[in-house]
């Protein structure tokens, strides 16, 4: 992303523009009221992309093209403006990305995911990528938690 390209902040208060701003990057708030309109402007007045608030990623995911990954979180929480509006769900690879450079050995590994809902317990997928054999999943409720233990790829032992 070019630093003189404004990013859409969609959702999130103020202070993350601020935020942002004092990295070197331009964000601007903008309405959630008519997400296909303000993501039509936004292009129009050259937006780069749009974060998403995660209180607004269910409402985006109806506006955009979602890729495999949003898709089947059924979330968006980055948009690109360029062309189709394309959305996708990053913090998945966040998560991978993070974990890759920490240098843990996940390969064979067991990990507990903690979480509320189907949002928190998403992030179990890309840790089944990176090798954990043994994943727990703990949830509000125990259905909630058995969905979650059903996306996850074969092979994996899953504790709901």
């Amino acid at each position: 992303m070019h630093p003189d390209s404004p990013l859409a902040l969609i959702g999130y208060p103020a202070p993350a523009a601020r935020a942002l701003r004092d990295l070197g990057l331009i964000a601007v708030n903008v309405p959630t009221d008519d997400l296909r309109a303000v993501l039509d402007a936004s292009r129009t007045l050259h937006f780069t992309g749009a974060l998403v608030h995660p209180s607004q990623e269910t409402h985006v995911l109806d506006a955009v093209t979602p890729d495999a990954v949003a898709r089947r979180v059924g979330r968006v929480d980055a948009v690109a403006l360029s062309g189709e509006f394309h959305g996708t769900f990053a913090l998945s690879d966040a998560l991978t990305d993070a974990l890759d450079a920490s240098g843990y050995a996940s390969r064979g590994a067991s990990a507990l995911i903690l979480g509320v809902d189907a949002h928190d317990l998403a992030l179990a997928l890309p840790l089944a990528r990176l090798g954990f054999t043994e994943i727990g999943i703990a949830a509000e409720s125990t259905p909630e938690a058995e969905r979650a233990a059903r996306d996850l790829p074969a092979g994996r032992r899953a504790y709901p």
